[in-house]
C-alpha cells in the first residue's frame, strides 16, 4: 500500500478498526526504521539487510491482507504511506552518508519522499477542519471521522520499487566494497533511472492536487455522513 500520489477521494469503504492484521504489520515496520539504521551505522549489515527484507516483505502483506480481506481502515490510510516515507528516507540519508548511493541522487529522492509524505498529513487536516473538528485528539482518532485518501498512481509505484531496489544494491555495495567498479556503474545508472521517475511522479502529485482539493471542499454535511 505505498500511498503516495493522487488521486483521492472521501473514505467510504475503510472499516474503523484500529487493531488489525494490517496495522500490525505496518506498525512493526515503522518501529523497525531506527534499528535498520542503527544496524548500518555499526556496520551490522548481515542485520540490517534482515531488517530490510523483512520491511519489504511487510510492506507487500499488509496491503495484500487488507485488500483480500477487506481490513483496509483509516488508520492503515495514514500509517501506510508514513511507514514507506520513514524507511525510505532514513535508508537513504544513511546510504548517502555511507557513499553506497551517489548523493545527489539520494538527496533529491529524500527531499522528494519528505513532500509527498506531507500529503496525507495535509489532507487529514483539511478534511478534519471542514467538519469542524480538527484538534489534536480527533487527528489521531482516524476511526471518529472520515479522512482524504490518497492513493498511488503507476509512476509512484514505479518509483518506489526501483528506489528500493536501489538501496538494495547500496546494501550490496557496503558488502563487497564501494571499489568495486562494476557494481558502481550499475548503481549510478540505476541512479539516473529513479531520480528520473521521482522527479516525473512528484511533478504528477502536483499536477493531481486540484483533483482532490473540490473533494476536501465538500461540505461538512456530506462529510459526516460518512461517520
Amino acid at each position: 500500500m505505498l500511498t503516495d500520489s493522487i488521486p483521492g477521494q472521501i473514505s467510504r469503504n475503510l472499516t474503523s478498526n484500529v487493531a488489525t492484521i494490517p496495522n500490525i504489520l505496518t506498525a512493526f515496520r515503522l518501529a523497525s526504521v531506527p534499528f535498520t539504521v542503527s544496524a548500518l551505522n555499526k556496520g551490522n549489515l548481515v542485520k540490517a539487510e534482515s531488517l530490510f527484507a523483512a520491511s519489504a516483505i511487510t510492506d507487500y502483506l499488509d496491503g495484500y491482507i487488507a485488500r483480500k480481506y477487506n481490513m483496509t481502515s483509516v488508520l492503515g490510510s495514514l500509517l501506510d504511506p508514513i511507514a514507506d516515507k520513514t524507511l525510505a528516507i532514513a535508508l537513504g540519508v544513511t546510504l548517502m552518508k555511507l557513499k553506497a548511493i551517489p548523493k545527489h541522487v539520494a538527496a533529491f529522492i529524500v527531499t522528494r519522499d519528505a513532500l509527498v509524505s506531507a500529503g496525507p498529513v495535509i489532507a487529514r487536516a483539511i478534511t478534519l477542519a471542514r467538519i469542524g473538528k480538527l484538534s489534536f485528539s480527533n487527528y489521531f482518532k482516524p476511526h471518529s471521522v472520515p479522512s482524504i485518501e490518497i492513493r498511488p498512481s503507476a509512476a509512484s509505484k514505479a518509483s518506489m520499487f526501483f528506489q528500493m531496489v536501489l538501496y538494495m544494491l547500496g546494501l550490496v555495495r557496503l558488502h563487497v566494497g564501494l571499489d568495486n567498479k562494476s557494481l558502481q556503474k550499475v548503481v549510478t545508472g540505476l541512479g539516473v533511472a529513479v531520480f528520473g521517475l521521482s522527479a516525473y511522479s512528484l511533478v504528477e502529485y502536483c499536477m493531481d492536487i486540484p483533483s482532490v482539493l473540490p473533494q476536501i471542499k465538500g461540505s461538512p454535511e456530506h462529510l459526516e455522513k460518512e461517520e
